[in-house]
């Protein structure tokens, strides 16, 4: 194999990795939490901590929340609850309702 080759399947399997990876969601550590807190902007939240592993409205919410995986409490998620204009309103653990456990990725 050339380089040229090499490179571009190098830049081709990253990519793939990438795309896997923002698609599952990021497995976060407790500590990063401490980066979100009320006010803050969803890019920034975004910025900060990357893909959430699940976003959704809730019925009687406003705006959506963001929900991470922490890689140190397998049994626990963080949520990330934004109000109608994409601020942080609040970011609270919970236990995982999935019943699943997950590591890190």
């Amino acid at each position: 194999m050339n380089t040229l080759t090499r490179t571009m399947s190098a830049a081709g399997l990253l990519a793939a990795a990438v795309a896997a990876h923002a698609a599952a969601g990021v497995t976060i550590e407790t500590g990063d939490e401490a980066l979100v807190t009320p006010g803050t902007g969803a890019a920034a939240v975004k910025l900060a901590l990357g893909e959430p592993a699940l976003a959704r409205t809730y019925r009687n919410e406003v705006g959506p929340t963001w929900t991470y995986r922490l890689a140190d409490k397998p049994q626990t998620v963080f949520d990330v609850q934004f109000d109608a204009t994409g601020t942080v309103v609040s970011a609270t653990e919970r236990l995982d309702e999935s019943g699943r456990s997950h590591g890190r990725r």
